[in-house]
């Protein structure tokens, strides 16, 4: 496994990374952190601060990254959300209601050119959701009984359904009109918080979400969120992340605690990579930019300030 060091700065910790939908052409990619938004244009091998050309008298944390599908990114910031349509080089600031929410997690709408519909979750505030491509953010909770979000997850047919799942300190809630109200799935409190979802790409077709929990590890449910079975191995399960063409291949790629597991069986049974089996890094986000086939690369994120190259077995 390959360390990459950003910078020497202590516990500088990365929250999130997001990577370009033309990666394979591209190799752009992003990396929130203590230190701010850094940016990769040569698929993680060096990196550079996005934030450089900002007139700012000390950069702001990057707390959570998302790149939409025609290229925009998305940053929270203390006090803010910030949006760039040309790879960072020039940034619009849209700030939040005071005091300022700590974003966690963003997601886009697959149409996004066209409806310019984004979410962000935040600790202690909620959901902010924006119409008019990240110009402004509303807070839509109406509904939404615990506004402690560490996850949101966007139906891939949410140009029709309008389909959202925010996964929260004591649960899941489900929206069917874009974020503008909430209601609590069937999940058992027993088994919050949940920290990491996913939907099937066929979502629509096999109503299949995937529940990653802070201790009992992964939940699935095939019949849109009403009944739940635990999969494989219990742990902190903080990503998930399926094969773009799941469930014909059935692969999972799963952070659990400081480990990552990949099945190429729907979770019947799992493999720890050899470059995490043995470290003593304490991971919080990975990124697979291209695909889960054997050989294809991975960007994993730490706490201490690291990012490590990793090859799918």
């Amino acid at each position: 496994m390959n360390d990459l060091v950003l910078n020497n700065q202590a516990e500088d910790v990365i929250y999130a990374m997001s990577a370009s939908p033309n990666f394979a052409a591209d190799k752009l990619c992003y990396a929130a952190r203590q230190s701010g938004l850094w940016k990769s244009q040569n698929g993680g091998l060096s990196w550079q601060s996005a934030f450089a050309l900002l007139d700012l008298p000390t950069i702001p944390t990057a707390t959570a990254v998302a790149l939409s599908s025609d290229g925009t990114v998305f940053v929270g910031v203390p006090g803010g959300i910030l949006t760039s349509t040309d790879d960072g080089l020039n940034w619009v600031t849209s700030a939040l209601p005071t005091p300022s929410p700590f974003i966690t997690t963003f997601a886009v709408s697959p149409a996004y050119a066209q409806d310019g519909v984004a979410l962000a979750g935040s600790m202690e505030d909620g959901v902010f959701v924006s119409e008019d491509h990240g110009k402004s953010w509303n807070a839509w909770n109406f509904g939404l009984l615990d506004q402690n979000i560490f996850c949101i997850a966007i139906s891939p047919d949410f140009e029709r359904d309008r389909c959202v799942y925010a996964g929260t300190e004591s649960g899941i809630f489900c929206s069917k009109n874009g974020g503008r109200s909430w209601r609590a799935i069937n999940f058992s409190n027993d088994n919050s918080p949940v920290l990491s979802l996913a939907l099937s790409p066929q979502y629509a077709l096999d109503g299949t979400i995937w529940a990653g929990t802070e201790y009992s590890g992964l939940f699935c449910s095939e019949d849109f969120g009403l009944l739940w079975e635990q999969i494989g191995p219990k742990g902190s399960a903080n990503v998930i992340v399926l094969s773009s063409l799941f469930p014909t291949k059935p692969d999972i790629l799963m952070l659990l605690d400081d480990k990552l597991l990949i099945s190429r069986n729907r979770g019947q049974s799992w493999t720890t990579l050899d470059e995490t089996r043995y470290s003593e890094t304490s991971f919080r986000t990975v990124l697979a930019p291209i695909s889960l086939d054997a050989g294809s690369s991975l960007l994993l994120g730490s706490d201490e300030g690291n990012i490590s190259t990793a090859i799918i077995e």
